[in-house]
C-alpha cells in the first residue's frame, strides 16, 4: 500500500513538472515574441537585422549582469542552457534572435558534434533539469569559428583600431592569442560610433563596453565574421 501510495506520489509529481514547465515555456515563449515581435515582422528571421542584433545583445548582457542565470525572468535566456564557459552559447542566442535562423536539428538530448549545424533545441524536462539538444558549433569557441567561418566572411585583424574600421553591429567576433592564433573567446559586436565599437559578452558579463577598454592588441589579434 504505502509503495503504491509512493509510487502515485510521484507520478503527481511529474505531471505536476511537466505542466509547470510547459506553462513556463510557453510563457516565456510569447512575452520573447512581444519583446522581439517588431523583428519577427520584419524579418521573420530570414535575414540578420543589425538594428535588433544591437537591441538583443544588450538586452542579453543587461540582464545576465543584473540577474545571472540564477533568476527565472521572462526573456529568452531562460530558453537555452548555461555553461561555465558560456561566450559562444551567449552570442549564438544573440545571433539567432538578431534573425539568424538555425541550421540542422535533433531530437535526441545531448551535445552534438558539428561545424555544419548550428543549433540549441529545448527537449524537455525531467525532474527540474532543463535537457537540450545543442551542437558544439553553437557552444565552443573553435567549432563557432569553423561554423560561422563557412557562413559568412572571416577576416583577422592584428590591431583594434583596424577591427573598429570594418566590424559592424551584430558580427561576431573572437579573441585569438597573437603567437599562437587559436581563437580562445568569443563576444559581439553592440554598437558603434565614428571613433570606436562597443561588445557584449559572456561569461563574465559585458555590456556595451568600449573595445579600446577591455581588448589588448599586444597579446591578442581579433577574428571578425561578417554575417550581416
Amino acid at each position: 500500500m504505502k509503495k503504491r501510495i509512493l509510487s502515485l506520489l510521484l507520478a503527481l509529481v511529474l505531471v505536476m513538472q511537466f505542466g509547470i514547465v510547459a506553462f513556463a515555456e510557453e510563457s516565456n515563449r510569447e512575452t520573447s515574441a512581444d519583446y522581439y515581435s517588431e523583428q519577427e515582422t520584419k524579418a521573420g528571421k530570414e535575414a540578420l537585422s543589425v538594428i535588433d542584433i544591437e537591441r538583443v545583445a544588450k538586452h542579453y548582457a543587461d540582464v545576465q549582469e543584473k540577474n545571472g542565470y540564477e533568476v527565472v525572468s521572462a526573456t529568452k535566456q531562460t530558453v537555452y542552457p548555461h555553461y561555465s564557459a558560456d561566450c559562444a552559447n551567449f552570442v549564438s542566442q544573440c545571433v539567432y534572435w538578431g534573425g539568424l535562423s538555425m541550421n540542422g536539428s535533433s531530437v535526441n538530448v545531448g551535445i552534438h558534434d558539428s561545424t555544419t549545424n548550428w543549433y540549441c533545441i529545448y527537449i524537455n524536462t525531467i525532474l527540474w533539469v532543463r535537457r537540450y539538444a545543442v551542437t558544439t558549433s553553437w557552444i565552443r569557441v573553435s567549432d563557432f569559428n569553423a561554423y560561422f567561418s563557412s557562413i559568412g566572411t572571416k577576416t583577422t585583424k592584428t590591431t583594434i583600431s583596424a577591427l573598429v574600421s570594418s566590424c559592424a553591429v551584430g558580427d561576431p567576433v573572437q579573441l585569438a592569442d597573437k603567437t599562437t592564433g587559436t581563437a580562445y573567446h568569443t563576444i559581439i559586436i553592440s554598437e558603434k560610433d565614428s571613433s570606436t565599437a562597443y561588445f557584449c559578452g559572456h561569461t563574465n558579463s559585458r555590456n556595451n563596453v568600449n573595445v579600446y577598454d577591455y581588448l589588448n592588441q599586444n597579446q591578442d589579434k581579433f577574428i571578425l565574421f561578417d554575417i550581416t
